[in-house]
This record gives C-alpha cells, structure tokens and sequence, in this order.
C-alpha cells in the first residue's frame, strides 16, 4: 500500500500526529476539570465524597450547590 507524500511525511503519520495530540489535549481537559472540582468543593466546604460526585456527575452536583443551602466560604488561601 503506498500513502501520499507531503512534506516528506507519509499521511498516516500525520494522521497519527494528530490523534496523539487529541489524547493528549483530552487529558489535560480531564485533568483540568478534576482540579476545578477540588477548589469548587474545597470552596463550599464540601466533604471528599462530594467532590467525586462533582468529578463524575457535574450536571447533578453543581446545581446542589447552587440551589441547595450550600454556603460559599471563598477559595482556599495557602497556608504558609
């Protein structure tokens, strides 16, 4: 089977390029939104399993926040 040269690269390579950095892209997003849900739930001083909940489930969790008798206590400042 012979692929079409551009650049001196064949276009499964390119193709392979390409999906590499989609993974790559969905994992950071992934790893992004975890981190959004710790500050949220450390934010509302939430325990750990509301967290996961938050992680796995956001359609259903954020809206508990928002709408439940959760009290915004502010980010968590670092402790030095």
């Amino acid at each position: 089977m012979q692929f079409l040269l551009h650049g001196g690269v064949s276009f499964s390579g390119r193709f392979l390029e390409i999906s590499i950095l989609s993974n790559l892209a969905g994992l950071a997003s992934l790893a992004l939104h975890v981190v959004y849900s710790i500050k949220l739930a450390k934010a509302f001083e939430k325990s750990g399993g509301f967290t996961v909940g938050l992680v796995l489930l956001p359609p259903i969790f954020i809206p508990i926040l928002g709408l439940g008798s959760s009290k915004y206590k502010g980010p968590q400042k670092i402790k030095t």
